[in-house]
């Protein structure tokens, strides 16, 4: 198994069971000359390879939207001002918790983004 990513200190795990997909967002230009090598290291490993873009889309949040539940909306307003106030755990605790939900957040030009987990 690939050794467990860390966020901040805290190790994380994706068993290969469990993944559905993975794949490589560019963030520079040479990020995509390892693209090829990055794939073969994850195929070989039992992860399903994806490419380099976000096959998923994300939904700009807007407060009280009818498009999320209560609590969903609730654990996005507590991330946000966690984050703001650089309360940066309290922050990854309400992502965790989201997660339980079946919620993934990102933030882009300092706006959450969300999508649903489908499995």
């Amino acid at each position: 198994m690939p050794p467990p990513a860390t966020r901040r200190g805290r190790r994380r795990t994706a068993p290969g069971a469990t993944t559905a997909e993975v794949w490589s967002l560019s963030r520079t230009a040479s990020d995509g000359a390892i693209a090829g090598r990055l794939a073969a290291a994850l195929e070989r490993f039992g992860y399903p390879w994806a490419g380099t873009s976000d096959p998923h889309e994300f939904t700009l949040w807007v407060d009280r939207s009818p498009d999320l539940e209560a609590r969903v909306h609730e654990l996005l307003r507590r991330r946000r001002r966690a984050l703001d106030d650089g309360r940066t755990g309290t922050a990854e605790e309400a992502r965790d918790a989201l997660i339980e939900l079946g919620v993934v957040v990102r933030d882009r030009d300092g706006r959450q983004e969300y999508r649903l987990v489908t499995d």
